[in-house]
Protein backbone atom coordinates (compact mmCIF):
# COMPACT_ATOMS: atom_id res chain seq x y z
CA UNK A 1 0.00 0.00 0.00
CA UNK A 2 1.39 3.39 -0.99
CA UNK A 3 2.40 5.68 1.85
CA UNK A 4 4.04 9.06 2.18
CA UNK A 5 7.79 9.12 2.78
CA UNK A 6 8.08 12.92 2.42
CA UNK A 7 5.41 15.63 2.62
CA UNK A 8 6.06 19.35 2.29
CA UNK A 9 3.35 21.96 1.94
CA UNK A 10 2.57 25.65 2.42
CA UNK A 11 -0.43 26.67 4.52
CA UNK A 12 -2.18 30.04 4.70
CA UNK A 13 -1.64 30.59 8.43
CA UNK A 14 0.87 32.40 10.61
CA UNK A 15 3.53 30.47 12.55
CA UNK A 16 1.87 31.70 15.75
CA UNK A 17 -1.13 29.55 14.77
CA UNK A 18 0.72 26.73 13.01
CA UNK A 19 3.15 25.74 15.76
CA UNK A 20 0.58 25.43 18.61
CA UNK A 21 -1.77 23.51 16.28
CA UNK A 22 0.98 21.03 15.40
CA UNK A 23 2.05 20.64 19.04
CA UNK A 24 -1.46 19.41 19.82
CA UNK A 25 -0.85 16.63 17.28
CA UNK A 26 2.51 15.68 18.81
CA UNK A 27 2.10 15.18 22.59
CA UNK A 28 5.19 15.57 24.76
CA UNK A 29 7.10 17.26 21.91
CA UNK A 30 9.35 20.32 22.15
CA UNK A 31 10.16 23.20 19.82
CA UNK A 32 13.65 24.43 18.96
CA UNK A 33 14.68 27.08 16.47
CA UNK A 34 16.85 26.11 13.51
CA UNK A 35 18.55 27.88 10.65
CA UNK A 36 16.10 28.74 7.87
CA UNK A 37 16.72 27.65 4.26
CA UNK A 38 15.35 28.23 0.75
CA UNK A 39 14.67 31.95 1.20
CA UNK A 40 12.75 31.66 4.46
CA UNK A 41 13.62 33.99 7.32
CA UNK A 42 12.93 31.78 10.34
CA UNK A 43 12.55 28.07 11.07
CA UNK A 44 11.88 25.68 13.92
CA UNK A 45 11.67 21.95 14.47
CA UNK A 46 9.15 20.05 16.57
CA UNK A 47 10.90 17.06 18.11
CA UNK A 48 10.93 14.41 20.80
CA UNK A 49 14.51 14.05 21.93
CA UNK A 50 16.64 13.39 18.85
CA UNK A 51 13.65 12.52 16.67
CA UNK A 52 12.67 15.43 14.39
CA UNK A 53 8.93 15.09 13.86
CA UNK A 54 8.16 18.10 11.68
CA UNK A 55 9.95 21.23 10.47
CA UNK A 56 8.31 24.66 10.05
CA UNK A 57 9.63 27.68 8.08
CA UNK A 58 8.22 31.15 7.46
CA UNK A 59 8.98 34.76 6.54
CA UNK A 60 11.60 36.17 4.20
CA UNK A 61 10.88 36.54 0.49
CA UNK A 62 8.50 33.56 0.38
CA UNK A 63 5.22 35.38 1.03
CA UNK A 64 2.72 35.02 3.85
CA UNK A 65 2.36 31.25 3.82
CA UNK A 66 4.06 28.94 6.33
CA UNK A 67 5.92 25.84 5.16
CA UNK A 68 5.53 22.50 6.98
CA UNK A 69 7.62 19.41 6.24
CA UNK A 70 7.73 15.83 7.52
CA UNK A 71 10.11 13.16 6.24
CA UNK A 72 10.64 9.41 6.49
CA UNK A 73 8.51 7.63 9.07
CA UNK A 74 7.13 10.99 10.24
CA UNK A 75 5.77 11.96 6.81
CA UNK A 76 2.39 10.16 7.08
CA UNK A 77 1.44 11.89 10.33
CA UNK A 78 2.66 15.23 8.99
CA UNK A 79 0.50 14.84 5.88
CA UNK A 80 -2.50 13.77 7.95
CA UNK A 81 -2.13 16.76 10.28
CA UNK A 82 -1.83 19.29 7.46
CA UNK A 83 -4.79 17.82 5.57
CA UNK A 84 -7.06 17.84 8.60
CA UNK A 85 -6.12 21.26 9.98
CA UNK A 86 -5.55 23.10 6.67
CA UNK A 87 -7.38 21.16 3.95
CA UNK A 88 -6.87 24.00 1.43
CA UNK A 89 -3.06 23.91 1.42
CA UNK A 90 -0.52 23.98 -1.43
CA UNK A 91 1.64 20.91 -1.88
CA UNK A 92 5.30 21.62 -2.60
CA UNK A 93 6.61 18.06 -2.68
CA UNK A 94 5.34 14.57 -1.86
CA UNK A 95 7.21 11.26 -2.01
CA UNK A 96 5.14 8.08 -2.08
CA UNK A 97 6.60 4.59 -1.83
CA UNK A 98 5.69 0.97 -2.50
CA UNK A 99 7.64 -1.90 -0.93
CA UNK A 100 7.98 -5.46 -2.24
CA UNK A 101 9.93 -8.46 -1.05
CA UNK A 102 10.22 -11.56 -3.18
CA UNK A 103 12.90 -13.20 -5.25
CA UNK A 104 13.40 -11.57 -8.65
CA UNK A 105 11.50 -8.38 -7.81
CA UNK A 106 14.59 -6.18 -8.24
CA UNK A 107 15.13 -7.42 -11.79
CA UNK A 108 11.45 -6.93 -12.69
CA UNK A 109 11.18 -3.42 -11.27
CA UNK A 110 14.52 -2.11 -12.53
CA UNK A 111 14.19 -3.69 -16.00
CA UNK A 112 10.75 -2.14 -16.53
CA UNK A 113 12.08 1.20 -15.34
CA UNK A 114 14.85 1.00 -17.93
CA UNK A 115 12.32 0.09 -20.61
CA UNK A 116 10.13 3.12 -19.83
CA UNK A 117 13.16 5.41 -19.70
CA UNK A 118 13.90 4.37 -23.30
CA UNK A 119 10.27 4.67 -24.39
CA UNK A 120 9.81 8.16 -22.92
CA UNK A 121 13.39 9.41 -23.46
CA UNK A 122 13.92 9.90 -19.71
CA UNK A 123 17.21 10.56 -17.99
CA UNK A 124 18.58 7.69 -15.90
CA UNK A 125 21.26 7.44 -13.21
CA UNK A 126 22.58 4.33 -11.49
CA UNK A 127 24.29 3.89 -8.14
CA UNK A 128 25.90 0.80 -6.67
CA UNK A 129 27.63 -2.18 -8.24
CA UNK A 130 25.58 -2.92 -11.36
CA UNK A 131 28.47 -4.31 -13.37
CA UNK A 132 29.06 -7.28 -11.05
CA UNK A 133 25.43 -7.86 -10.02
CA UNK A 134 26.06 -6.31 -6.58
CA UNK A 135 28.33 -9.10 -5.39
CA UNK A 136 29.24 -7.08 -2.28
CA UNK A 137 25.59 -6.81 -1.26
CA UNK A 138 25.65 -3.03 -0.72
CA UNK A 139 22.52 -2.36 -2.75
CA UNK A 140 21.73 -0.75 -6.10
CA UNK A 141 19.60 2.26 -7.02
CA UNK A 142 18.05 3.32 -10.32
CA UNK A 143 16.95 6.95 -10.77
CA UNK A 144 14.54 7.82 -13.61
CA UNK A 145 13.52 11.28 -14.81
CA UNK A 146 14.47 14.77 -13.70
CA UNK A 147 14.15 16.11 -10.15
CA UNK A 148 12.97 19.42 -11.62
CA UNK A 149 9.99 17.81 -13.37
CA UNK A 150 6.61 16.77 -12.01
CA UNK A 151 7.61 13.12 -11.49
CA UNK A 152 10.91 11.47 -10.55
CA UNK A 153 11.37 7.81 -9.64
CA UNK A 154 13.83 5.96 -7.42
CA UNK A 155 14.00 2.15 -7.39
CA UNK A 156 16.39 0.72 -4.84
CA UNK A 157 17.24 -2.32 -2.78
CA UNK A 158 15.81 -1.15 0.52
CA UNK A 159 16.71 -4.26 2.52
CA UNK A 160 20.39 -3.93 1.69
CA UNK A 161 20.32 -0.18 2.29
CA UNK A 162 18.90 -0.67 5.80
CA UNK A 163 21.63 -3.18 6.60
CA UNK A 164 24.37 -0.81 5.42
CA UNK A 165 22.94 2.07 7.49
CA UNK A 166 22.58 -0.01 10.64
CA UNK A 167 25.89 -1.81 10.23
CA UNK A 168 24.17 -5.15 10.76
CA UNK A 169 23.38 -8.16 8.62
CA UNK A 170 20.88 -7.94 5.77
CA UNK A 171 17.81 -9.88 6.88
CA UNK A 172 15.76 -9.23 3.71
CA UNK A 173 17.94 -8.98 0.57
CA UNK A 174 14.85 -9.10 -1.68
CA UNK A 175 13.23 -5.99 -0.16
CA UNK A 176 12.91 -3.42 -2.98
CA UNK A 177 11.28 0.01 -2.82
CA UNK A 178 9.83 2.11 -5.65
CA UNK A 179 9.60 5.74 -4.56
CA UNK A 180 7.96 8.46 -6.66
CA UNK A 181 8.90 12.07 -5.96
CA UNK A 182 6.18 14.50 -7.03
CA UNK A 183 6.83 18.23 -7.38
CA UNK A 184 3.97 20.47 -8.60
CA UNK A 185 5.09 22.72 -11.43
CA UNK A 186 2.82 25.63 -10.49
CA UNK A 187 0.38 26.77 -7.79
CA UNK A 188 -2.63 25.30 -9.57
CA UNK A 189 -1.04 21.85 -9.54
CA UNK A 190 0.04 22.37 -5.92
CA UNK A 191 -3.52 22.87 -4.68
CA UNK A 192 -4.88 20.05 -6.87
CA UNK A 193 -2.25 17.50 -5.82
CA UNK A 194 -2.78 18.31 -2.14
CA UNK A 195 -6.15 16.54 -2.33
CA UNK A 196 -4.88 13.20 -3.70
CA UNK A 197 -4.40 10.01 -1.72
CA UNK A 198 -0.89 8.47 -1.77
CA UNK A 199 -1.68 5.82 -4.38
CA UNK A 200 -3.14 8.45 -6.74
CA UNK A 201 0.23 10.16 -7.16
CA UNK A 202 1.34 7.29 -9.39
CA UNK A 203 -1.40 8.36 -11.81
CA UNK A 204 -0.44 12.01 -12.42
CA UNK A 205 2.39 11.43 -14.94
CA UNK A 206 2.03 9.40 -18.18
CA UNK A 207 5.18 7.32 -17.72
CA UNK A 208 4.78 6.97 -13.95
CA UNK A 209 1.20 5.83 -14.47
CA UNK A 210 2.48 3.19 -16.87
CA UNK A 211 5.16 2.09 -14.38
CA UNK A 212 2.47 1.60 -11.73
CA UNK A 213 1.00 -1.29 -13.74
CA UNK A 214 3.75 -3.60 -12.45
CA UNK A 215 3.27 -2.34 -8.90
CA UNK A 216 -0.49 -2.79 -8.69
CA UNK A 217 -1.05 -5.37 -11.45
CA UNK A 218 -3.77 -3.26 -12.99
CA UNK A 219 -4.25 -0.34 -15.35
CA UNK A 220 -5.24 2.87 -13.59
CA UNK A 221 -6.75 5.88 -15.31
CA UNK A 222 -4.29 8.71 -15.54
CA UNK A 223 -4.97 11.91 -13.62
CA UNK A 224 -4.45 14.82 -16.00
CA UNK A 225 -3.30 18.02 -14.37
CA UNK A 226 -4.07 21.39 -15.87
CA UNK A 227 -0.87 23.31 -16.56
CA UNK A 228 -0.66 27.07 -16.38
CA UNK A 229 0.54 28.45 -19.69
CA UNK A 230 3.49 30.83 -19.48
CA UNK A 231 2.41 34.39 -20.22
CA UNK A 232 3.76 35.86 -23.44
CA UNK A 233 4.75 39.51 -23.83
CA UNK A 234 1.46 40.12 -25.68
CA UNK A 235 -0.51 38.47 -22.86
CA UNK A 236 1.10 40.76 -20.29
CA UNK A 237 0.59 43.84 -22.50
CA UNK A 238 -3.08 42.95 -23.00
CA UNK A 239 -3.55 42.47 -19.27
CA UNK A 240 -1.93 45.86 -18.62
CA UNK A 241 -4.17 47.49 -21.22
CA UNK A 242 -7.28 46.10 -19.53
CA UNK A 243 -6.12 47.43 -16.17
CA UNK A 244 -5.48 50.85 -17.66
CA UNK A 245 -8.59 51.18 -19.85
CA UNK A 246 -10.99 48.59 -18.43
CA UNK A 247 -13.03 51.31 -16.74
CA UNK A 248 -13.52 53.20 -20.00
CA UNK A 249 -14.53 50.02 -21.83
CA UNK A 250 -17.03 49.17 -19.08
CA UNK A 251 -18.58 52.67 -19.27
CA UNK A 252 -18.87 52.47 -23.07
CA UNK A 253 -20.61 49.09 -22.77
CA UNK A 254 -22.99 50.51 -20.16
CA UNK A 255 -23.77 53.56 -22.33
CA UNK A 256 -23.86 52.04 -25.82
CA UNK A 257 -23.98 48.23 -25.45
CA UNK A 258 -21.52 45.41 -26.17
CA UNK A 259 -22.31 45.36 -29.90
CA UNK A 260 -21.24 49.00 -30.24
CA UNK A 261 -17.95 48.41 -28.40
CA UNK A 262 -17.24 45.22 -30.38
CA UNK A 263 -17.92 47.01 -33.67
CA UNK A 264 -15.59 49.88 -32.72
CA UNK A 265 -12.80 47.43 -31.86
CA UNK A 266 -13.26 45.57 -35.17
CA UNK A 267 -13.26 48.90 -37.06
CA UNK A 268 -10.03 49.90 -35.31
CA UNK A 269 -8.41 46.54 -36.09
CA UNK A 270 -9.48 46.78 -39.73
CA UNK A 271 -7.87 50.21 -40.03
CA UNK A 272 -4.63 48.86 -38.53
CA UNK A 273 -4.52 46.04 -41.11
CA UNK A 274 -5.10 48.30 -44.11
CA UNK A 275 -2.65 51.01 -43.07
Amino acid sequence: MSSFDYYQAAVNASPDDVIPALLERYPHASVDHERATNGYERACVIHRGDSKLVRVQWGGNTGDMTQIKGTGENAPQCAESIREIWPEHRLQRADVCEDYSEEGVWETMSDYGMYLADQFALKIDQRGDWQRDDKMGKGRTLYIGSRQSLAYLRIYEKGKEKAVRSGGDCTDPHHVRAEAEIKPQNKVQGFALAKLQPRDYWRCSPWLNQYSTILFQQDMERIRLWNVRKQSDDDMAFEFMLKQYGGIIARQIAANGEDYVTARIRECMSNLVTE
